[in-house]
């Protein structure tokens, strides 16, 4: 009898193909040099493959023989995407296996480092989201900047202010650009994870994506995966978190006093102050009731002249807003002694994974160097006092 591999896990070759973007057992088989059949056994986890074959998938999957010997994270909350689309369903896979990628990692950290707690507001959720009205979803938008202590003015950095309050917020190219964000909420972790696409559009579209996620996790948590297949349903869904992320935005009274009259060169000058898009606060305007639909219908049109709905003015020039949660747990753990070794047999990931989930600068656990200093180390090692929070600005 041909020896196999004690301990191996099928369900994690599966996850590292399609994780790697290989979505057939076939493709994998002849990259590793044996059968179709074999692969498949090895999935379903009626054989497990030699030290040689398993060898061979570790290399063909540039992953350490150990990836495949633990069980990995897994949840039945539903992930919401911004695109059902059967055109992404391929690359909406791969990345949800990145994703739990991204969860070991964030696994890791945890049994060395405390994380802030969590702290999103609880607001009353409907099982059916034709329940939930515009007024609702209003109210939750400033239910929530209270609940956070936010004034009405502009938000000086969505990724801060969500990683502050406990999320794990991320940058990752999403392999498309129909696919703009993911979230999900996982009971296991208890902790909301909010990634967000580098495929397209400047800072201003991020924070809207940032803040269409968090509607999910305020509006729609109590709604099932399976419910999502109710025709309709999902639109109406992207459709509340739309106007949540500008209610969250642009807060109604606040936002009217800036624009007395309305025009797009008004816009245009109030865009660096909200950090919203020109398109958006139209968009918004028109919500609130400020624009009729004759004069919203001659704006689009002079939008669309101007060449503003691929490329607005400022895009280029409003500075980004880059995560930082994850690599300061890094660089406190690097400063503390921990070898990127150490990190990488903890996560059973490779060292250029790791960088890539976490949005550290690629080198950085490779050559183990920090360019600076941690002065605000908001993850503390275990066994500290007090972890200190992130700062939302």
């Amino acid at each position: 009898m041909r020896p196999g591999t004690p301990g191996f896990i099928g369900a994690r070759l599966k996850a590292a193909r399609e994780a790697r973007g290989i979505m057939t057992a076939a493709e994998l088989a002849k990259r590793v040099g044996v059968t179709r059949a074999a692969i498949s056994q090895y999935e379903r986890g009626d054989q497990s493959p030699s030290p040689d074959v398993l060898a061979s998938i570790s290399d063909v999957l540039k992953l350490p023989s150990q990836h495949f010997l633990q069980t990995g994270c897994s949840s039945v909350e539903p992930v919401f995407f911004r695109s059902l689309s059967t055109a992404t369903k391929t690359v909406r896979r791969q990345t949800e296996r990145r994703y739990e990628w991204l969860r070991a990692v964030c696994h890791f950290l945890q049994t060395r480092l405390k994380f802030p707690v969590v702290d999103f507001p609880i607001l009353s959720r409907a099982n059916d989201p034709a329940l939930i009205s515009s007024d609702d979803i209003e109210e939750a938008a400033t239910q929530a900047r209270r609940h956070w202590g936010l004034s009405e003015g502009p938000i000086s950095n969505a990724a801060w202010l969500l990683e502050n309050k406990g999320a794990i917020v991320v940058r990752a190219d999403l392999g498309t650009n129909d696919l703009d964000a993911f979230s999900q909420w996982p009971l296991e972790d208890d902790r909301p994870y909010i990634i967000l696409g580098t495929n397209k559009g400047g800072v201003t579209r991020s924070r809207f994506n940032a803040l269409h996620e968090v509607a999910h996790m305020l509006l729609h948590r109590s709604i099932t995966a399976e419910s999502l297949a109710v025709p309709g349903r999902f639109q109406l869904m992207e459709q509340q978190a739309h106007r949540f992320a500008a209610a969250f935005l642009l807060p109604a009274e606040a936002f009217r006093r800036d624009v007395p009259f309305v025009s797009l060169d008004a816009l245009k000058n109030l865009k660096p102050h909200w950090r919203a898009s020109i398109s958006t606060m139209l968009h918004r305007l028109v919500e609130l009731g400020a624009v009729n639909s004759a004069d919203a219908r001659r704006h689009w049109i002079n939008l669309s002249r101007r060449g503003w709905r691929t490329h607005e003015p400022f895009d280029d020039t409003i500075e980004g807003e880059e995560p930082r949660f994850l690599r300061r747990c890094f660089e406190l753990l690097l400063k503390n002694g921990v070898k990127p070794a150490d990190v990488a047999l903890g996560t059973r990931l490779q060292v250029r994974d790791i960088e890539e989930l976490a949005n550290l600068p690629i080198g950085m656990l490779a050559t183990a160097q920090v360019d600076a200093p941690v002065h605000e180390a908001e993850p503390t090692l275990l066994g500290d006092q007090d972890p200190s929070e992130l700062n939302a600005g």
